[in-house]
C-alpha cells in the first residue's frame, strides 16, 4: 500500500489551515499558547499571557521560527453535523452564498465549470443520533466532468448544453455524523492548486471575474471552491483583521497549470488577494510586504530567532527576501 503524506497540526497552523464559515476563523486561531524550540537549542514558551507577540507571530509562522513542540488548543465538546449538498445556477448561486453564509454554521460552493451551475454544501449543528453518511459522488462528478471536456472541449456552447442537459437540477443529498468524520475528506484525485483570500466585500465579485477567466480556457474542468473564514490577529494569517472569502481553482496533476499564476493572479491581486501560504502563487518578498501590515515584525522576529537560516528553505528563502 502506498503511503499517504498526512498533515500534522504544527503544520497546519503553521500554513493557515482553515475550513469555511462566516463566524469561523482558521485553525490556528484556536491555539490558545505554544512551545517552541528555537534552532539555538532555546525553548520558549508563549501565549496565557506570556509574550503574545510571539504567539501571533508563530501561530503562522511556516516553520520558520522553530519546531512546535507543544500546543495547548480551545476545543469543543464532541458534536454531530448534518449536511446538506444541493444545486443551483451560478448566477443564482452567487447571488444567495451571503445569506446562506449568514444562516449557516459551515457554507461554502463549488462552480462547475462549463455547466452553469454550482453546488452548495452545508454543515450545522445537529443533536446526536444514528450516522447517515452515504457514499461520496465527488470523485464520479469529477470524472465525468473531465469526460465532457474531453469529448467537448473545442466546442465549448455544446459542452454547456450537453452538461445542463445531464444535471439533474433537483440533485441533492445530505448525511448525518459526528463533526470529524463530515469534515475530513480524501482526495484520490491529484491535483495543482492555487488559492487566493480576499476581503469578504469583494468575494462575489472577485471570483465572477475568476470563472469569466477559467471559461475562456477550454481545457479547465476543474471545480471552483469559495469559502468564508472570520478573521484573526495571527501576523501572518491571510486573514489578519479581515473577514475573508477564499477562492481556490485547480488544474488536474499532469496537466498544465501555469495558468493557474498567470493568468488568475492578476484577478486576484486587483482585489488585494493574500495567496495561501502552503499552495501555488508567485509572490515574492515585495509583495507580500504591501499585504500584511506586521510583516516587517515578523522578519525581525524571524533573525533574531533563526539568524542563520537553519529553518529556511528555497521557497521561504523567495517568500522572506533572503539570500541563499
Amino acid at each position: 500500500m502506498t503511503p499517504r503524506a498526512v498533515q500534522s497540526f504544527a503544520g497546519a497552523i503553521s500554513t493557515a489551515t482553515h475550513g469555511t464559515g462566516a463566524g469561523l476563523p482558521a485553525l490556528h486561531a484556536d491555539a490558545r499558547a505554544l512551545r517552541l524550540l528555537t534552532p539555538s537549542g532555546e525553548t520558549l514558551d508563549c501565549g496565557k499571557g506570556r509574550d503574545d507577540d510571539l504567539l501571533q507571530a508563530a501561530r503562522v509562522s511556516l516553520g520558520s521560527l522553530g519546531v512546535i513542540a507543544r500546543a495547548t488548543v480551545a476545543t469543543l465538546p464532541a458534536y454531530y453535523l448534518q449536511r446538506k449538498l444541493w444545486l443551483l445556477p451560478a448566477g443564482k448561486m452567487l447571488d444567495a452564498a451571503p445569506e446562506l453564509a449568514r444562516r449557516h454554521r459551515h457554507f461554502e460552493f463549488y462552480y462547475l465549470p462549463f455547466t452553469g451551475y454550482a453546488a452548495a454544501i452545508t454543515h450545522d449543528i445537529h443533536p446526536p443520533g444514528p450516522a447517515s453518511r452515504p457514499e461520496s459522488g465527488d470523485e464520479d462528478m469529477l470524472q465525468e466532468l473531465r469526460r465532457l471536456r474531453d469529448w467537448l472541449g473545442g466546442m465549448p456552447a455544446l459542452r454547456r448544453w450537453t452538461a445542463q442537459k445531464l444535471i439533474d437540477p433537483n440533485l441533492s443529498e445530505q448525511a448525518f455524523d459526528k463533526s470529524w468524520r463530515l469534515l475530513s475528506t480524501v482526495r484520490p484525485t491529484r491535483f495543482n492548486e492555487s488559492e487566493w483570500h480576499v476581503p469578504r466585500e469583494a468575494g462575489i465579485a472577485c471570483v465572477r471575474e475568476v470563472i469569466e477567466r477559467l471559461e475562456r480556457r477550454n481545457d479547465v474542468f476543474f471545480p471552483l471552491e469559495f469559502r468564508f473564514v472570520k478573521a484573526d490577529d495571527a501576523w501572518l494569517s491571510p486573514f489578519y483583521r479581515r473577514d475573508s472569502c477564499s477562492i481556490a481553482v485547480h488544474a488536474a496533476a499532469g496537466e498544465p497549470h501555469d495558468y493557474l499564476l498567470t493568468e488568475l493572479a492578476p484577478v486576484f491581486r486587483k482585489y488585494e488577494g493574500r495567496p495561501h501560504w502552503g499552495k501555488l502563487h508567485p509572490y515574492g518578498a515585495a509583495e507580500l510586504a504591501a499585504l500584511y501590515p506586521r510583516w516587517n515584525d515578523f522578519l525581525k522576529l524571524r533573525r533574531e530567532l533563526d539568524p542563520k537560516g537553519v529553518l529556511l528553505n528555497s521557497y521561504l528563502r523567495r517568500v522572506f527576501g533572503v539570500a541563499a
